[in-house]
């Protein structure tokens, strides 16, 4: 009996593994795709296997994140030593197909780790079961009010908790204090703002002269993540509102007087002033090429690689514009599928996952702040000499009531750099650049209401 089991649980890695982009509408209408936030019927009642149990999460991150991951889906075996769960990668650009397939051949991953550039889409495949019932059940474990409320928030469709946070990194900026040093120039605070930023550019390059190869920041401006948070310092945004946004209610604010004129300035840093490097020219912070370093918390392992930063780094906040700061963040999730065998031995494994215990260990890892309150004392244990735990406190402060989670951001990310960079090119005035973009942004987004539950 349990040889047979063990069969079983082989050929499902290996059907996972296999399974191919199909055509995904026929697929969903043979399966009869369950509405987002589903509900099974034993949601509300433990109905633990004591027989040998596989389960399957699949997930996006690399590397060391996913033996973190491991690690805390591990920790559910303490308790229910039946339970083997393993933790696969594949590419972020399947994470909506790839589940969708298996769910519509009965075979779901029992966890789904997802996050704000997917959860839309992936609510429009019906991938998510309502985890309410789980958390109300077993609130004393769960410990609902220990997370930070804009990170639970930020998974909650229509009054359902579609997922539990297990990661999250806002804006926070690195800087190298030698480059600062050499060209006279004061350290960034915490009220730094983009005219100290191109300031500071100006006299970078007195000390750097053009042909040096020497940068202010990374090009920031095509990239999808960082374009609402420039715009925002202005009055201008790229999506109004915050938390999830089903494609009838995004309203895309791309095109705007504020962002011609913000975008305007980036164009002028890269060709005019040229304190950012311009198409197919290296921005190279890694051989301090390059004075400071707009990023989030994730970062920080790779930096470990580089002696320099662990004598002349520091953080701060990033630039900010005349308005209050805002600051940007991902935040990641797991969550459970509709149909899934096991549903409350995937509950425990995510329960242990999204426990204290479990993001004590992803904390450890280095790559993302506390998502529950219990986490900070864990959080500022591995803070490295360039890091500011009071610079991640202030940056978490500043997400407010989160970002705008819309459909078809994997899409969309391409779309932007591609328009942005036409205006950085000359080959359209910004004006064009941007109103072309609303324009493709607004179909995405409409072609994605096509599908979307009401």
């Amino acid at each position: 009996m349990e040889s047979n089991k063990r069969v079983r649980a082989v050929s499902r890695r290996a059907f996972m593994g296999g399974a191919t982009a199909t055509a995904l509408t026929p697929l969903l209408a043979a399966c009869g795709a369950p509405s987002a936030g589903q509900t099974d019927s034993a949601a509300g009642s433990s109905q633990m296997t004591k027989e040998p149990v596989q389960l399957i999460g699949i997930t996006w991150v690399g590397g060391a994140q996913v033996e973190l991951m491991q690690k805390t889906a591990d920790l559910a075996k303490s308790k229910y030593p039946n339970i083997q769960t393993e933790i696969q990668s594949i590419p972020q650009a399947q994470m909506i197909l790839k589940p969708s397939t298996l769910a519509a051949a009965g075979t779901p991953p029992d966890i789904l780790h997802t996050n704000d550039k997917q959860v839309v889409d992936t609510i429009a495949r019906g991938l998510f079961s309502d985890l309410t019932p789980l958390v109300n059940r077993d609130k004393g474990a769960v410990q609902l009010d220990d997370f930070y409320p804009v990170y639970i928030n930020g998974m909650k469709w229509q009054n359902k908790q579609l997922a539990l946070p297990d990661f999250t990194g806002t804006s926070v900026m690195y800087y190298n204090k030698k480059l600062f040093d050499e060209a006279n120039i004061k350290y960034p605070t915490n009220d730094w703002t983009w005219e100290n930023l191109e300031e500071s550019g100006r006299s970078l390059l007195r000390r750097f002269p053009e042909g040096s190869s020497m940068f202010m920041v990374q090009p920031f401006g095509e990239d999808i993540r960082w374009f609402p948070y420039y715009a925002w310092g202005y009055g201008g945004t790229m999506v109004e509102g915050a938390g999830i946004l089903p494609p009838d209610k995004t309203v895309t604010k791309v095109y705007s007087p504020s962002n011609v004129k913000q975008w305007q300035r980036y164009v002028d840093w890269v060709q005019k002033l040229h304190i950012i490097a311009r198409p197919g020219e290296t921005s190279d912070w890694n051989n301090e090429k390059q004075a400071v370093d707009i990023r989030s918390r994730d970062s920080v392992p790779g930096y470990l690689r580089l002696d320099w930063m662990k004598t002349h780094a520091a953080s701060a906040l990033p630039p900010k514009g005349s308005l209050p700061r805002r600051s940007r963040s991902t935040t990641r999730a797991l969550a459970i599928p509709p149909g899934v065998k096991n549903k409350d031995a995937a509950w425990e494994v995510v329960k242990g996952m999204t426990g204290k215990e479990g993001l004590d260990i992803l904390i450890g890892g280095g790559y993302t702040q506390p998502v529950r309150k219990s986490g900070e004392a864990a959080f500022a244990k591995t803070l490295q000499p360039f890091e500011s735990l009071q610079v991640y406190q202030d940056s978490q402060k500043a997400y407010g009531d989160g970002i705008p989670y819309h459909a078809q951001w994997i899409e969309l990310e391409p779309v932007v750099k591609e328009h942005v960079l036409r205006a950085v090119k000359g080959e359209a005035t910004v004006d064009q650049a941007l109103k072309d973009l609303q324009a493709q942004f607004e179909l995405l987004i409409k072609k994605a209401g096509e599908g979307f539950p009401k």
